[in-house]
């Protein structure tokens, strides 16, 4: 099974704010073997409210070689690592 890890940080400032929970997030999936996949600035609707902009992040990968897809919020720190997406 394929899991693909997606998030999103978009604009200089949010990404200072965010830093420690993206810094979170890119070891987890690391550690985890999970794919990263936040590279929102292809998929930015400018005729959406930010807050909606996760939907075309996670349109582009529905038909991707992932069986499942994780949305996670950048601002969240994973504070256990060892612990599988799967066992969820």
């Amino acid at each position: 099974m394929s899991m693909g890890f997606v998030t999103m940080a978009w604009g200089e400032e949010y990404h200072r704010i965010v830093a420690p929970g993206m810094d979170s997030i890119r070891k987890y999936c690391k550690k985890q073997g999970y794919p990263l996949l936040d590279d929102a600035k292809e998929v930015i609707d400018p005729n959406r409210v930010i807050a909606w902009a996760s939907f075309p992040l996670l349109q582009k990968y529905m038909n991707s070689d992932h069986d499942w897809l994780f949305w996670c919020d950048s601002d969240v720190i994973i504070m256990d690592h060892n612990k599988r997406l799967e066992s969820f």
